[in-house]
């Protein structure tokens, strides 16, 4: 509850909106009308209108500038990555593809998982806890800082493991995939394997 002045009255519990006043970030520059408030922040971003009922609870205490760098901050703080890797742009990349590797190898649900986890491709194991070791490890391959170059795996029937990545072109890339050859040959092998299977039976 609020205290009572001398006089009887509640005594307001925030501080008086007055030009020099400072809410957190936020310097008061000039009351404009009931209800708001034009406040300048200390990265001398351009003054600007704020609720004065947000600035005097403390909901507002920086300007839009630096409270979307402060959120990125506590972002980059929360998953403990941008010790590892300072740039957002590559560290989200390189993140994206490791979402990308182990869904397509351990979620049914995907739509590449038929050529990946269908057949045995996965991601290596302490990958997917420790993302950090995933960023460290591939932040040691040529060309990781290059957005243009594909993650490819070296050895098309191993997974995402150490010793078999690589940063490649697309056309690279392309060339490195199964051949439809191969992927006929298994298919005869396994033909050939069910037809035995099926004589053994008899």
């Amino acid at each position: 509850m609020n205290p009572k002045t001398s006089d009887g009255r509640f005594k307001s519990v925030y501080p008086p909106l007055v030009s020099g006043a400072v809410f957190g970030e936020l310097a008061v520059v000039s009351v404009e009308r009931r209800g708001l408030v034009r406040v300048q922040c200390s990265c001398n971003a351009p003054a600007h209108l704020v609720m004065d009922y947000n600035l005097r609870n403390g909901r507002t205490t920086r300007c839009n500038i630096c409270a979307k760098k402060q959120a990125g901050y506590r972002r980059k703080s929360f998953y403990k990555y941008a010790a590892v890797c300072p740039d957002d742009a590559h560290r989200r990349r390189l993140m994206n593809r490791l979402s990308a590797c182990k869904n397509r190898c351990h979620s049914p649900a995907d739509r590449g998982y038929a050529n990946y986890g269908g057949r045995g491709i996965t991601l290596y194991e302490p990958w997917h806890t420790d993302r950090a070791a995933w960023l460290r490890y591939v932040m040691t391959l040529d060309g990781w800082d290059k957005p243009e170059l594909d993650l490819d795996r070296i050895d098309v029937n191993k997974g995402y493991e150490p010793n078999n990545l690589r940063f490649v072109t697309r056309a690279e890339n392309q060339r490195n995939r199964r051949s439809v050859q191969d992927m006929q040959k298994h298919i005869d092998e396994l033909k050939a394997e069910v037809a035995k299977l099926m004589e053994a039976k008899k």
